[in-house]
């Protein structure tokens, strides 16, 4: 039998005969773009946009194949100087910008950013000619290599947003003066509660897994738990590991990547915690409650007994759940929660005798 190192081998070099190619994209840079938070306030930003694109934050995604080329065309369309850094990419000094090193790209003008993907893993570009600034602002993005797209994947970029570090009047950007006010976690805010749903998806089903693509862009550490499943670690700053590792609670350093497989065996709702840590206290600066709901799609919501109708049954089954009388399953939980918050109470109730009504 073959061992299993040749066969990568020879599966390496195959996929890039067969499916390597030049891949280009053009980017350039929005800097009248905002970020309107749950209280109505906006917090200033600049997006990344691909041409001919709207501006997002984080940009967008840059998705490559194992041993592409790829050229990434970079158009200043900004009012001061700036540059690409490809974070994690193996690359020459001329395609890796850092200040002190390369040359900054002048308003108005183009260069070309180029790199073999010759690693599988998740990598980031981000925008640094005037240090922490344009990062704190939004200009930040992924770029994944892939041998084959087999799953779900969802990228999840994420940092707290000092808003002073976006004014003309800004004093400084010391990072010893660095306040994060908001956490940002792939572009979205959490609410007024602090809830924030974990996947830019209203919902999944039922033994998906997924794959988050986890990218500290900011300039403090952060901490994610995971509960009551553990996920497991597959990659990080850019490398498959050989090893899963099954975890809780993962600590991300600012700069770090990580691909974690996230698996969802039953319905119901997910939750867990995302902060954001001071590195000179060691105390949370900002913290979020992440929710998740994964759902069935051959449940109903109101039918708890399974008839696939709704009558009046279901509701005395339901009220059965709040008395106390009835000991729920997770599908008939997953079928009482009407309002979809969560809880199963009187609301669910009205809901339901309402929508058996017509009304």
């Amino acid at each position: 039998m073959m061992p299993l190192k040749k066969i990568a081998v020879y599966l390496t070099i195959l996929t890039s005969i067969v499916w390597a190619t030049d891949r280009h994209f053009y980017l350039e840079i929005d800097e009248n773009f905002a970020i309107t938070t749950p209280d109505s306030s906006t917090i200033p930003a600049w997006g990344f946009r691909l041409e001919g694109e709207s501006p997002s934050v984080p940009g967008p995604t840059l998705g490559v194949s194992l041993d592409d080329q790829v050229f990434i065309h970079f158009q200043n369309t900004a009012t001061a100087p700036q540059m690409l850094h490809l974070h994690g990419l193996d690359v020459d000094t001329a395609n890796d910008g850092f200040p002190g090193l390369s040359d900054a790209v002048l308003p108005g003008q183009t260069t070309i950013y180029q790199f073999t993907a010759d690693n599988v893993g998740n990598f980031a570009y981000v925008a640094i000619a005037d240090g922490p600034v344009s990062r704190n602002l939004g200009l930040y993005g992924l770029i994944r290599v892939r041998l084959f797209d087999i799953e779900q994947e969802f990228d999840l970029a994420s940092l707290g947003v000092d808003p002073s570090w976006g004014q003309s009047s800004m004093p400084t950007t010391d990072p010893r003066d660095y306040s994060p006010e908001y956490l940002m976690i792939g572009g979205r805010v959490p609410d007024l509660e602090g809830q924030i749903d974990l996947l830019p998806v209203s919902s999944i089903s039922v033994s998906d897994t997924v794959r988050l693509n986890l990218f500290n862009a900011g300039f403090w550490p952060q901490e994610i738990n995971f509960h009551p499943e553990t996920v497991r670690i597959i990659s990080s700053d850019g490398r498959i590991w050989e090893t899963p590792e099954s975890v809780q609670r993962l600590r991300i350093y600012p700069g770090e990547r990580y691909g974690v497989r996230l698996n969802f065996p039953e319905i119901g709702h997910y939750s867990g915690e995302w902060s954001i840590t001071n590195p000179l206290t060691g105390a949370p600066a900002l913290s979020a409650s992440w929710n998740q709901v994964v759902v069935d799609a051959s449940i109903i919501r109101g039918d708890l007994n399974g008839d696939m109708v709704i009558n009046i049954q279901d509701v005395i089954q339901l009220v059965g759940i709040i008395l106390g009388n009835v000991t729920p399953t997770a599908a008939q939980l997953y079928a009482a929660d009407l309002t979809l918050d969560n809880a199963v109470d009187v609301t669910d109730v009205i809901t339901l005798v309402n929508l058996i009504l017509g009304q």
